[in-house]
């Protein structure tokens, strides 16, 4: 509901500028195009990417691991369900279920133009490695927050409450 309520994130000129000789520099929001998001277990990644990517006028080829595979498939169900009764196609999403199918979204470099892997270190690596589609991941996550002595605290306190409990999930441990 949230996310409904923010102003459309498309077309949105951010940069106008004119160089030399007349020539006009601008920086226009577009959407990305068709993203594989490649997850394990935790099913509310469905939700939270299918969201995200039909607010910003993208497709989504999702794959979650097989620890929830009848809850993403649900989800996923659901979620084309409602699409059907809108202006989007329900073709817009797509869940994979397998290894096989997440090794092939690997291959498709010219039709699927990001891969966002999220997981472990080992899942990152494994996909930038296997992949020549450009891919959005991190091989290492820093889950620490370190507060000089010259620090604010109470803006140091600020932060650690923000980053730590703004959305209590596993990731922000």
């Amino acid at each position: 509901r949230k996310l409904a309520c923010l102003p459309d994130p498309l077309g949105k000129r951010q940069l106008n500028r004119e160089l030399d000789d007349g020539l006009l520099l601008e920086r226009i929001t577009v959407p990305i195009g068709v993203m594989g998001v490649i997850f394990e277990a935790r099913p509310d990644v469905v939700v939270q990417i299918a969201s995200l990517a039909i607010r910003s006028g993208n497709g989504a080829i999702l794959k979650g691991g097989s620890e929830a595979i009848h809850t993403n498939e649900v989800l996923m169900s659901t979620l084309q369900a409602g699409l059907a009764s809108s202006d989007v196609s329900s073709q817009t999403l797509s869940l994979l279920t397998t290894r096989q199918e997440s090794l092939g979204l690997l291959r498709l470099d010219g039709l699927v133009d990001l891969i966002i892997p999220r997981g472990s270190n080992e899942l990152v690596r494994f996909i930038q490695d296997n992949t020549r589609i450009p891919v959005l991941g991190h091989a290492d996550g820093i889950c620490h927050l370190y507060v000089d002595s010259s620090a604010d605290v109470d803006q140091a306190l600020k932060i650690a409450i923000d980053s730590k409990t703004q959305y209590p999930a596993a990731c922000n441990a």
